[in-house]
């Protein structure tokens, strides 16, 4: 399942995968994004959600069961 996951993350563009992965994998929140890729927060937040919207239909449930799984253990 972590292969699959990390596949469709690598088929979202460079800007979206880097705040996507920043957010949810290294925890950052969109005011650390912002100020360290010297963006804005409203940038950072239109990317997550580009990115949200472009995983959303072709993850189903399972981009979820891996941040569960992760913060379980």
């Amino acid at each position: 399942m972590q292969a699959i996951i990390v596949n469709m993350i690598s088929t979202l563009p460079d800007d979206q995968r880097e705040i996507f992965v920043l957010h949810r994998t290294e925890g950052l929140t969109y005011s650390q994004i912002a100020e360290r890729k010297n963006i804005s927060i409203k940038t950072v937040e239109k990317k997550m959600s580009l990115a949200l919207r472009h995983l959303g239909p072709h993850a189903g449930d399972a981009v979820m069961l891996l941040f569960i799984a992760k913060n379980l253990y």
